[in-house]
């Protein structure tokens, strides 16, 4: 069955669960091409990179007016599913800034003539990214056919680590680290600005930071390994005091993209509650300490240590993390 989208003026967000796996004509103003800014730059330029459909293939969905944390969650989630299924990714133009910052414009944009799209559930669980049995049914009957298979805005929390690598590829393929020395880079990102103590899971207060960056000095100082750390904030100094006052600095980045560099570049991250330290995460290859309980599941790799809501983490793994770093480091 197929669903004429010309009666559409708005973009869609949920749609009922009677529609998920019907197919849906693109040729008219549907959500995919309704939004001004994919109407002003989908077919701006020829030279733009398409592909003329003789497959399926695979469509994250996007929030153009969330951060820069939904739109990796989303490519994240499809460049899993699509490894998994062997269908090429295509893409929504988004902000050009952070898709060219990240390094995820190397799909073609998507148009018309990919074909249909078929609207997919939600899919994966925590921990796992198997879907559900109508997730791979859906895929099964419309793999090799023009079709554009659209994921959800945001699908299920699930391991995220088998991307990590391909998305640090893009980004050191653009970006390059500074000269070091021999100090280790702790980097502690103190999430304030668009946060406050009445906003709930994504507050936390100092007192959490400062007891991980004094667990990670301790575990410095017992290597005599030098070190320098930076705070990466919108909030005050005055807040900030106690992590000065452990010998943090104030980090001196001008914007949010050489924030997240230094991010990217440090050796030890405190992250927030934030997906924009996590994903800084994601590309350092270094030791990160994390939130345990957050929309996606806690990377077994050994680098990546969980902190509970109070800070507290377990020393043991804080020391192994550390300890590979510093290895590396020699």
């Amino acid at each position: 069955m197929t669903i004429l989208a010309s009666g559409f003026h708005r973009p869609l967000r949920r749609l009922p669960s009677t529609l998920i796996g019907l197919e849906v004509e693109p040729r008219i103003n549907f959500f995919l091409v309704n939004h001004p800014q994919v109407r002003r730059r989908l077919y701006r330029s020829s030279a733009v990179p398409g592909v003329q459909a003789t497959g399926s293939v695979l469509l994250p969905s996007i929030h153009y007016r969330a951060g820069m944390g939904h739109r990796v969650s989303s490519w994240i989630s499809a460049f899993l599913l699509s490894r998994k299924y062997g269908v090429p990714l295509v893409r929504l133009p988004w902000r050009d800034d952070w898709d060219t910052f990240l390094g995820l414009d190397e799909e073609p944009l998507w148009t018309p003539e990919h074909g249909r799209v078929c609207l997919l559930p939600p899919v994966g669980r925590q921990g796992d990214l198997p879907g559900e049995q109508l997730f791979d049914d859906l895929m099964a009957r419309n793999l090799g056919r023009p079709v554009t298979l659209r994921l959800p805005l945001d699908p299920f929390s699930f391991d995220q680590s088998g991307a990590f690598g391909e998305l640090a590829r893009r980004y050191w393929q653009r970006h390059t680290r500074p000269e070091r020395g021999r100090a280790v880079r702790v980097s502690v990102h103190v999430r304030r600005g668009d946060v406050t103590s009445a906003n709930g899971e994504r507050f936390r207060g100092l007192e959490y930071f400062e007891r991980q960056a004094r667990a990670v000095v301790g575990v410095l100082d017992d290597l005599s390994m030098p070190w320098k750390g930076l705070i990466h904030s919108q909030g005050s100094g005055s807040e900030l005091e106690p992590l000065l006052d452990a010998g943090f600095q104030l980090g001196g980045a001008s914007s949010e993209f050489e924030d997240f560099h230094e991010m990217a570049c440090s050796d030890v991250l405190i992250a927030s509650p934030s997906s924009f330290s996590m994903t800084a995460g994601m590309i350092s290859g270094g030791a990160v300490l994390r939130p345990r309980q957050w929309y996606h599941a806690l990377p077994a790799d050994d680098r990546w240590v969980g902190t509970e809501n109070d800070g507290s983490l377990d020393d043991e793994d804080l020391r192994k993390a550390v300890h590979t770093v510093c290895a590396r480091i020699g």
